[in-house]
Formats: C-alpha cells, sequence, structure tokens
C-alpha cells in the first residue's frame, strides 16, 4: 500500500517492470507535485500510466451470490468447560459486588476463551 509517497508509487513501478522505470528522476520530473492546485493534466497522465497495473471490479460486475443462510447450533459444555465455567463466574462475580466495564470485558473474554477451548486459559 501506498502512503501519499508518490517515490513509494515509483518503487513498486520499478519493482514491476525494472526495464522501464530505470531511475526516479524522470518520474519525479513527470509528476512534479510542488504546486498546491490539483492538475488535472498530471492526473489524468497518472490514472493513465497505472491503468494496466490496477484491478477494479464493480459490485454489480460480480456474480450475484445467493443469500447468506446463518444457523445457530446449540451445543452443550463439556464437562470440563461448564467447571471452568462457573469456577470463573464464581471467583470474579463474588469477590466485588460493583465490576466495572474493563472488569466485565475481561470476564466475558475469559468465558469466551472457556466456550471455545478451556485449554487455552491453562
Amino acid at each position: 500500500p501506498l502512503q501519499n509517497n508518490l517515490h513509494e508509487l515509483w518503487a513498486l513501478l520499478r519493482f514491476l517492470l525494472p526495464s522501464l522505470f530505470t531511475t526516479s528522476d524522470q518520474f519525479d520530473a513527470g509528476f512534479d507535485t510542488g504546486k498546491l492546485v490539483a492538475d488535472t493534466d498530471l492526473i489524468a497522465k497518472a490514472r493513465d500510466l497505472l491503468a494496466p497495473f490496477m484491478l477494479r471490479r464493480l459490485k454489480a460486475d460480480v456474480v450475484t451470490l445467493p443469500p447468506k443462510h446463518e444457523a445457530d447450533v446449540s451445543c452443550p459444555m463439556s464437562s470440563l468447560q461448564a467447571r471452568w465455567y462457573a469456577r470463573l463466574l464464581d471467583r470474579d462475580l463474588e469477590s466485588q459486588s460493583l465490576l466495572s466495564t474493563s472488569q466485565l470485558q475481561i470476564i466475558i473474554t475469559q468465558l469466551r476463551k472457556v466456550c471455545n477451548h478451556p485449554r487455552i486459559l491453562l
């Protein structure tokens, strides 16, 4: 990705076509951006130069996909998961009566880890 720097663009073009983009001097002279006003000729010249390398697809051009189908599949926790889940809830909720938002987020993250795989917490 370019970071709004034309010299990085030249480096990428040199990587693609080293025989065409030998030095950056010609490129920098051709795309002098010292002016603060947008030059439409310069923009058109850059667009023509980059056209063979750019892949632009419109959503309408892409094959239409069928509508997304979501299915919720419930499955019970294993005994190990249930023990860790209960242990985390008992430890965290009984230790403090009022929990801050960050503490609740930490608890929820740990509970999610237990549901995914209980050995993550070990």
